[in-house]
């Protein structure tokens, strides 16, 4: 049974590190390099959060939303094709206006410090979307 488990995990590990991890009290030193001091994030009573520590590229990505929170369809401008906008070079990115349903979960980045909105497609504000939203 262990070794089984132990199998299970590292076959899982490449998945789980493509997630981000749920806020569940402070982001430890130990556990992102890139603080120098341990993080506490409040989040309100039905908020659920998610963040990533990407020390690859050097920056920390936070994401959260409530999970009482409005689930619509709205539109939204899209940048074509996908990931354009976020380098410098944007030459040839346009963009267009899709209808999205489900919830919008703000996020944000220590890199160039801005925050975005993001739109899953599908439906409600839960732990997993939050991580989700914040691996980026």
């Amino acid at each position: 049974m262990k070794t089984k488990l132990t199998i299970l995990s590292l076959a899982m590990a490449p998945t789980l590190a493509m997630a981000g991890t749920a806020i569940s009290g402070p982001i430890q030193t130990d556990t992102c390099t890139l603080l120098q001091d341990n993080l506490t994030v409040s989040l309100s009573s039905g908020v659920v959060g998610g963040y990533d520590c990407d020390t690859t590229n050097g920056k920390i990505n936070i994401a959260a939303c409530h999970t009482a929170g409005r689930v619509t369809s709205r539109n939204s401008v899209t940048n074509i094709p996908a990931g354009c906008g976020t380098t410098a070079n944007t030459a040839a990115c346009s963009t267009t206006t899709t209808n999205i349903s489900g919830p919008v979960i703000p996020r944000a980045s220590t890199a160039g410090g801005t925050m975005q909105t993001y739109f899953p497609g599908t439906g409600t504000c839960a732990q997993a979307a939050a991580n989700s939203a914040a691996t980026f």
